[in-house]
């Protein structure tokens, strides 16, 4: 009898045992089978926000999503041109558009995205974007962003000046930045990094004439134009009467913005979100937004960046990162994007954040303003980069106008030959 009683016992235990197998099988089955990829950027370096557009967006993809940031732009593209070619190319990562994305598309690096087009069109994603991402007739890159550039400021800064509307001219502008100098809050704040120079810089040339700014950056108008002196003089008065901040650190500029120590920062509208949730303000209230207007009455030049997702050819399962791109356009995914960076993409989801909305209103406002790509993407990388360190060091006040123009100009000769 005892016998039969541990036979049994053994027996359920090997039932047991068997179940338990079987299950953890299926549990294993799941987990291979589940769709995984792998997504570089230098865009969600915050872990708050990562979260906040990865969570639906995982829910959308239908699988999980590595999130793997950059913080250094230097280790980012390093990082990058050691792995596109091999089998450990993450699914997707985020570039920079015009020659640079140019360069990757031309040397046969990345997968072609038409058909991922067509549905993202259907999605509700502009057509329109489509064209600055394609080369040689088919498209190599989907919009992770479109950032518009404007000048943000703090209106009660503004009543504290007696400044009761926004300049609609130059002139204006200036005097506006007297106003608030003379109450004791700096016009215009400043970041505390070199490449940031280059903002200023196109804002003040396109300002003068929009012409004479693409003529530098395709190379048909020197820097040393009789222009260039006369728009770089404008910028120089202005550095010279003290209208810019001490440049800080990011987190120091929009805490003095928050808090009137400076009236006024150009950025793009993505910071409104941060600026109304981590540091106090309220669009349409205490945070609003105005175009630089123009020195001569054209057409005030509204500076877009497209920032591009592409999938190298390498990488590993094709059709999954497809997908996952297609998920980033659900409403879902868009809504979380518009509420944690000022984003949106599609056209399905209404924008009721005043500031974000008077942004979106301008960008589609052609007859008032000018939409142009900016000059990080705009002109070949090398001169991009030396121009910076140059107008980093104008902006310093340790460099000239005269100086600094023919310094550009002498090496933009390498480039455009």
């Amino acid at each position: 009898m005892k016998k039969i009683m541990w036979l049994v016992v053994l027996l359920s235990v090997f039932m047991a045992m068997a179940v338990y197998a079987g299950a953890a099988s299926e549990v294993n089955t799941l987990e291979e089978s589940a769709k995984k990829v792998v997504f570089w950027n230098d865009k969600l370096n915050d872990v708050v926000q990562a979260q906040a557009i990865l969570k639906p967006w995982q829910e959308s993809f239908g699988g999980t999503i590595e999130n793997n940031p950059y913080a250094d732009n230097a280790a980012y593209r390093t990082a990058v041109s050691q792995s596109i070619d091999s089998s450990s190319a993450p699914n997707l990562f985020t570039w920079w558009s015009g020659n640079q994305l140019e360069s990757l598309a031309t040397s046969d690096k990345l997968m072609v995205l038409d058909d991922v087009w067509e549905d993202i069109v259907d999605m509700g994603v502009s057509e329109d974007i489509k064209a600055a991402l394609s080369y040689n007739g088919h498209a190599y890159a989907v919009p992770f962003s479109v950032l518009n550039t404007v000048l943000l400021y703090n209106t009660e800064a503004f009543k504290k000046a007696g400044i009761h509307e926004v300049p609609s001219t130059f002139d204006e502008f200036l005097v506006a930045c007297e106003k608030l100098k003379s109450v004791g809050i700096t016009p215009i704040g400043h970041r505390n990094n070199s490449w940031a120079s280059f903002v200023w810089f196109q804002a003040i040339i396109a300002a003068y004439d929009p012409d004479l700014y693409l003529g530098i950056c395709d190379g048909s108008v020197s820097y040393t134009d009789p222009r260039m002196f006369r728009a770089m003089e404008v910028w120089k008065a202005m550095i010279d009467k003290g209208y810019f901040a001490e440049p800080v650190l990011d987190t120091d500029n929009f805490r003095r913005f928050a808090q009137s120590g400076v009236g006024m920062i150009l950025d793009g509208q993505h910071q409104v979100p941060k600026l109304n949730n981590d540091y106090g303000l309220t669009s349409g209230e205490g945070l609003d937004a105005f175009v630089l207007p123009s020195m001569t009455g054209a057409k005030d030049v509204l500076f877009f960046e497209v920032s591009p997702m592409v999938s190298p050819k390498a990488a590993q399962n094709p059709e999954e990162t497809k997908d996952m791109i297609r998920a980033f356009y659900t409403e879902k995914t868009q809504a979380a994007t518009l509420d944690a960076r000022g984003i949106l993409l599609i056209s399905s989801i209404p924008v009721e954040d005043p500031t974000l909305s008077k942004i979106n209103a301008m960008t589609s406002d052609s007859d008032s303003y000018l939409s142009v790509l900016r000059f990080y993407e705009n002109t070949p990388a090398g001169l991009r980069d030396y121009v910076i360190t140059e107008m980093s060091k104008f902006m310093s006040g340790v460099a000239t106008v005269e100086g600094t123009l023919n310094a550009c100009a002498k090496e933009a000769v390498k480039y455009f030959k």
